[in-house]
């Protein structure tokens, strides 16, 4: 698996995982794992590393959203929810965050393609535990990226030499992301 210049001063570093993971869990619509996995693979020596920092961009995202909630949720996030056309999804999520099972609820939305920006969100603005909600993200995405690190650990040196041709990554990757996409907008 052959990685552009750019991809590869990621999987070396930390700050652009980082950046990028906190960017996912604010404001980026895609999937960060569609940039991790090949990272992890083309560097498996890396992939408990980049998993690591993957789930501390996620908690200063996470963080941030929840701060908008907590202080900006009249004048800026429920005209964006509105104008994103995330009301109905949000009303669902806040529901499930005001009836006292903050940590489960937060676990089971951070592991599933609902997008956890809404829980971040209603946790500031119903003004949930700070505490709870990092906790809940961090066994939900720690456990998904460090997972996925473990397996790139041991499976990456073999993957890599699969030498799969970019004609059938990309329809495949296709497919995933519409699937995630379609998964989403149904929750």
């Amino acid at each position: 698996m052959k990685l552009s210049p750019w991809m590869i001063r990621m999987a070396e570093g930390r700050t652009g995982i980082t950046v990028l993971s906190a960017m996912e869990a604010t404001f980026l619509p895609i999937p960060l794992e569609a940039v991790l996995v090949p990272l992890m693979i083309a560097r498996p020596r890396n992939a408990l590393a980049l998993g690591f920092w993957s789930l501390v961009g996620c908690l200063i995202g996470t963080a941030i959203l929840y701060v908008m909630g907590l202080l900006l949720a009249d004048p800026v996030v429920l005209p964006l929810l509105d104008w994103l056309g995330l009301s109905a999804q949000f009303g669902t999520v806040q529901d499930r965050l005001g009836g006292g099972q903050l940590f489960v609820t937060v676990l089971i939305l951070s592991v599933s393609p609902f997008p956890i920006q809404l829980a971040s969100v209603g946790s500031g603005m119903l003004g949930s535990s700070f505490a709870i909600l990092m906790a809940a993200v961090t066994v939900a995405r720690g456990g998904r990226y460090m997972g996925l690190g473990v397996l790139a650990h041991f499976l990456g040196p073999r993957l890599r030499g699969l030498r799969i041709p970019r004609w059938v990554w990309v329809p495949v990757l296709g497919l995933l992301l519409a699937l995630f996409w379609w998964t989403s907008r149904g929750l």
